[in-house]
């Protein structure tokens, strides 16, 4: 008789701490001022919110989507800008 294989652990990202992003360093790509010269309200329109939401993610009133960190990191490393989606 057999005995059943125990599923392999799940391995988390190396690099996981890449998938969070802190206000200063979403503020630092999202600002007129900013990597991606896009304005708050622009980026809620691109990542479907209202302005105030972004506002609360870039004050630290709420944690940036995990997801809305992936696109601007993905947009950083591809130097794509908002105009161009």
């Amino acid at each position: 008789m057999r005995k059943a294989k125990k599923a392999a652990p799940k391995k988390k990202p190396a690099d996981i701490e890449q998938i969070w992003m802190t206000p200063d360093e979403l503020r630092a790509a999202v600002d007129l001022d900013g990597k991606l010269k896009i304005s708050q309200e622009g980026f809620g329109r691109l990542v479907g919110v209202r302005g105030r939401t972004v506002r609360s993610w870039l004050s630290g009133e709420f944690p940036v989507p995990k997801v809305v960190a992936l696109l601007v990191r993905l947009m950083l490393k591809t130097k794509t800008m908002p105009e161009a989606m």
